[in-house]
């Protein structure tokens, strides 16, 4: 059975068509990268191959925009920060899509988030990688020189990095230390530590002589398992290219053969 609208029901009708017309073109048909941007959200601006990469890179940007305000707020420094795919992808912060443009070879997205919203989820996820990261730089301000402990404090550096808040970070909150530099201070001490003794230690070289290397700590120990490669030069110029790495033997010795031009003059 039809019904015909009497004229009310038909401007009603009309007026709601019109409005979901004008919503559904506010999303769509508006250029991503000319989408005027309100107070109080973060935006994040993306183009790629697909519609997919598109949006990681616009969630790239969105992030480092994000992380950038946050150090503003903090701080007052003022520096672009490099977002990687992989840190875009282990931050699992929801982000509306408010804009979107696909073309045949290629797409465009626009992201955006509430700053409060992103300020709640970026203080958790702080928490958390202070939480993880506290007991390794516990345990490199009481080790001794060795694999181990520079290889713990490269992986929290690099740790730090990835998440993008190697700037950001503080030690312990509400302290204006950031951790990266507690863990950098602890990998120099280590390094400054450390002896280096060559034999032999000096005279002439020539080439496919064996020159050993030996790392001793403070106390004149034997430092194991340190990776080490030789650069040669002659003359104040290098002679070819970096050496493979070699790891300290339970002697705290590694052993390079001088190149060919290596040679003293």
């Amino acid at each position: 059975m039809y019904r015909f609208l009497n004229g009310q029901s038909r401007v009603w009708f009309a007026m709601a068509v019109c409005t979901m017309a004008l919503a559904l073109q506010s999303c769509t048909s508006v250029e991503p990268d000319l989408v005027k941007q309100e107070d109080g959200y973060l935006y994040g601006y993306g183009k790629g191959g697909s519609p997919e990469e598109a949006e990681l890179e616009a969630k790239r940007d969105l992030i480092a925009n994000a992380l950038e305000s946050s150090m503003r707020k903090r701080s007052g420094e003022s520096r672009r920060i490099i977002v990687t795919g992989e840190t875009a992808r282990g931050i699992s912060l929801e982000a509306k899509r408010v804009a979107e443009l696909e073309e045949e070879t290629s797409a465009s997205v626009t992201l955006r988030v509430r700053e409060e919203d992103w300020e709640s989820y970026e203080a958790g996820r702080e928490v958390a990688l202070r939480k993880e990261l506290a007991p390794a730089l516990a345990r490199l301000s009481g080790a001794r020189p060795g694999a181990g402990s520079a290889e713990e404090a490269v992986s929290a550096l690099s740790k730090l990095a990835t998440a993008g808040v190697d700037g950001l970070l503080t030690a312990e909150e509400g302290e204006a230390g950031l951790l990266s530099d507690a863990i950098a201070d602890q990998l120099a001490r280590l390094a400054d530590s450390v002896s280096v003794s060559l034999v032999p230690a000096d005279g002439l070289l020539r080439a496919g002589q064996q020159v050993t290397v030996r790392l001793t700590d403070a106390g004149g120990n034997p430092i194991a398992g340190i990776p080490l490669a030789a650069r040669w030069s002659r003359g104040g110029e290098p002679v070819g290219e970096l050496s493979q790495s070699v790891r300290t033997d339970g002697q705290g010795t590694a052993g390079f053969q001088v190149p060919a031009g290596g040679e003293s003059p």
